[in-house]
């Protein structure tokens, strides 16, 4: 790279590339990161509905370093498929031209999955852009894998086929094993209930095996769990969930927490939620809630996640047993949301009503190190004084909490843990 602030000019005024965050800390920090995008974002003064016409596609990561001591200014991007790479590369020589001068390689090459390529529907989309609509988002994705896996998949040449496509595959019956176990692979890669009904029309269209909810009778036996043995995790969540008991459901979803079968545990979850309260033991409930808030903020489903916070707050209640847990998730997610002062609300809250309860505490302490507003050792953050600098109100006014429980308006430095106004 000849000249990093000219290549980060020309970077800039791309409209095919968007600027990011750098995804993971870097030292030193790069001089750019940047979205390589399929196509312009549209321009607009008022935030879109999101459609396939005007949704945008992430062909990978841009990262651009400045000259060091000892290493030249340079240009990283993320591994590609070579189709993918090939465009990449093009642009790229369009955009820079001169100023790089010696051909980029490859630091590490790995196989990369083309079915996997084709699963990661890696739409991108700018928050003041697009209107954030969850449901048209996986309207959207329910279309790009209806077309990309019951169009172009079933004329993609796979090895595993022996370089026939699914197709052509399908009329042999020595492939029906193989194409199942590929058709149950992108499934799980999927994990999207939504897209059942894609991948049933898929089996149908090859007249392969289509799937049905699976009835099974309780035994007897002496531990009710053995009635789940007779079929493997992953096809749990095509139980009908009504017909076992909450013995078993309970169970159930403890051993699909660990294995990390997300179907699974959703239905259950669910199921278990839809019974009366008096129908189980509270642990089993908080069990449950834990799973399904925990998923939900894991997919960007916030709203949602909330909504079971609320539910676990209010159950909780009913049975005397203390809300700290649910509150503490409830900060996450207002903080993740932006927030701000909702998340004041409730942590105030939990520092008036515990702040005897050393372990609770302790564990928003703990958060408020994870959300980086926090030194391990307590004290604030580089980031957290640097938001005080910025505030018209000098640091040392603002109200903190320390660990005997009460209001200061010491330096901000002296104290474990500083609440945001």
């Amino acid at each position: 790279m000849t000249d990093t602030e000219k290549a980060l000019e020309k970077l800039l005024s791309d409209p095919l590339l968007y600027r990011v965050e750098v995804p993971a800390p870097i030292s030193p920090p790069p001089r750019g990161c940047f979205a390589i995008l399929d196509r312009p974002i549209p321009h607009s003064e008022s935030p879109l509905a999101l459609t396939s016409e005007n949704a945008v596609s992430l062909r990978t990561i841009l990262i651009l370093f400045g000259k060091e001591t000892d290493r030249e200014a340079r240009i990283y991007t993320q591994a590609l498929p070579a189709d993918e790479q090939e465009i990449v590369e093009t642009h790229m020589r369009e955009v820079l031209g001169d100023l790089v001068q010696i051909p980029g390689k490859i630091i590490e090459q790995q196989p990369v999955s083309r079915i996997r390529s084709m699963v990661e529907c890696r739409y991108f989309l700018p928050p003041e852009k697009f209107v954030k609509d969850r449901n048209a988002l996986k309207k959207l994705l329910n279309d790009y894998y209806a077309t990309t896996f019951t169009e172009t998949w079933l004329s993609l040449p796979l090895g595993l086929l022996d370089g026939h496509t699914p197709s052509e595959a399908a009329k042999e019956s020595k492939y029906t094993i193989p194409l199942l176990a590929i058709i149950q692979t992108i499934e799980l890669w999927m994990e999207e209930d939504e897209n059942n009904d894609v991948l049933q029309n898929l089996r149908s269209r090859l007249g392969l095996p289509t799937w049905e909810t699976i009835t099974i009778t309780e035994s007897s036996d002496d531990d009710p769990l053995t009635v789940l043995d007779a079929h493997p995790v992953w096809r749990w969540y095509r139980f009908d969930v009504t017909k076992l008991s909450t013995e078993v459901l309970a169970g159930g979803l403890q051993i699909a927490l660990g294995m990390k079968e997300i179907r699974a545990t959703i239905r259950f979850a669910h199921e278990l939620l839809n019974r009366p309260m008096d129908s189980m033991e509270f642990p089993v409930r908080i069990m449950a809630f834990e799973a399904l808030i925990s998923l939900s903020q894991e997919s960007g489903e916030f709203e949602e996640a909330l909504l079971w916070i609320e539910r676990a707050k209010n159950e909780s209640a009913a049975q005397h047993v203390p809300d700290a847990a649910w509150c503490l998730h409830e900060i996450m997610l207002r903080l993740i949301q932006g927030e701000i002062e909702t998340a004041h609300n409730v942590i105030q809250y939990v520092a008036t009503k515990y702040r005897n309860d050393a372990t609770v505490m302790q564990a928003l302490q703990e958060l408020f190190v994870r959300l980086g507003m926090l030194n391990p050792d307590g004290t604030p953050s580089a980031a957290t004084l640097r938001a005080q600098a910025e505030t018209a109100q000098p640091p040392e006014k603002q109200a903190i909490w320390t660990p005997d429980g009460n209001a200061s308006t010491s330096s901000a430095a002296s104290s474990k843990l500083w609440v945001p106004d």
